[in-house]
């Protein structure tokens, strides 16, 4: 007979990537190793562009994207990469997937503006991003945390809004619940006391 431990058993989950198109992406993401992207670029778009074959990789593929972009400075339409447009894409074709609209809110804040049909302002992009969960990368975690504190100290300027603060203090809660070193998001699940 096995002997029962003391306390509380902490379950261990591990994700494991079997996609060897996504492998590379998510190996960088999980890095976070900026000069190592040049490696994983070609990869991150051609994820991207296969959206609709596998949207949470292609996510994958937008958040190296716009991590790796030097062009975001440029911002002139006739520059773009084409990619810009698939982030858009990503947004409306699959509304269960909160990372699509965090990467199109960020590059609105970025004051890019991807062609294509007309989409939400950031501060509707950020809050239907809320409403779709918690995106499945930690990169998503970090960039709505970053786009819903630069919108909420936008809004001090002109007053306040509560539903900005009420999904800042939301996604900062979530912020201190994941493991910072994981690709996917991964939350450590701590009873309070």
């Amino acid at each position: 007979m096995a002997e029962q431990p003391a306390g509380p058993v902490q379950p261990d989950c591990w994700i494991v990537v079997r996609d060897p198109v996504m492998t590379t992406v998510v190996s960088y993401l999980a890095a976070g190793d900026n000069p190592a992207a040049h490696a994983v670029l070609a990869r991150a778009r051609e994820v991207l562009f296969w959206k609709s074959d596998n949207p949470i990789a292609a996510a994958a593929g937008g958040y190296v994207l716009l991590a790796n972009w030097p062009g975001i400075a440029e911002k002139a339409e006739e520059r773009q990469p084409a990619w810009l447009r698939w982030i858009g894409n990503l947004f409306r074709r699959f509304d269960w997937l909160p990372d699509g609209a965090i990467q199109l809110a960020w590059l609105k804040l970025l004051g890019v503006r991807p062609r294509g049909p007309e989409t939400p302002p950031p501060r509707d992009l950020v809050l239907e991003a809320c409403r779709r969960g918690i995106p499945y990368y930690t990169a998503g975690v970090k960039m709505l945390l970053d786009s819903l504190v630069l919108l909420t100290n936008q809004a001090y300027k002109h007053g306040r809004d509560i539903e900005l603060e009420a999904a800042l203090t939301g996604t900062r809660e979530l912020g201190l619940q994941v493991e910072p070193w994981q690709p996917f998001t991964t939350l450590r699940l701590n009873p309070r006391s």
